[in-house]
């Protein structure tokens, strides 16, 4: 490309010696997945009840079975927040349930939903197909990385740029990334 990122001090272990993290700072993650499976535990009053007895089993079990539906409805879902780390190569998700390293070359695809929320998915370790949305002032920068190092001409990228961002690239003397559709 023609300029390196300045290193900043590494606070995680990374994947690869010659790695060095680029960028870092605070991000929400949400995945796309099901919160239950569906089953819920119905209450079933004697038939020697009570009205109220059975009025309430019954509202009960209405409120159950609709958790359940949503439950087992799949969407969007807050799942952790910490710091992300990007390097050239990897973008790491440290949180209190430890660091998930998640290599570019892994993610199967990236794009931005808004500003500062990448959506990407990929194959994780346990070969489950995993999809997370990233909320940090870093997405868009995650998204270039990304795009770079698998040489995907990303057509969100152009977009991203102020309009004299190539201009001022090309007056320093430095190459401009491929990054056209």
């Amino acid at each position: 490309m023609g300029v390196t990122p300045q290193p900043i001090t590494r606070t995680i272990a990374l994947m690869s010696p010659r790695e060095n993290v680029v960028a870092s700072g605070p991000f929400r993650r949400d995945h796309f997945g099901l919160a239950g499976d569906g089953s819920y535990s119905a209450l079933k009053p004697s038939r020697k009840s009570s009205a109220i007895t059975k009025g309430f089993a019954m509202i009960h079990n209405e409120v159950k079975r609709q958790g359940s539906k949503r439950a087992s409805t799949p969407m969007w879902r807050p799942l952790d927040n910490g710091v992300i780390n990007l390097s050239m190569e990897a973008l790491y998700l440290q949180s209190d349930q430890g660091v998930l390293p998640w290599a570019y070359d892994g993610t199967d695809y990236a794009h931005m939903i808004s500003r500062s929320v990448l959506e990407f998915g990929g194959t994780a370790d346990s070969r489950n197909r995993v999809q997370y949305r990233i909320t940090s002032a870093w997405s868009e920068l995650a998204l270039v990385l990304w795009s770079l190092a698998r040489k995907i001409p990303h057509p969100q990228l152009l977009i991203l740029f102020p309009e004299q961002w190539q201009a001022r690239v090309q007056a320093r003397g430095l190459k401009m990334p491929h990054i056209g559709a």
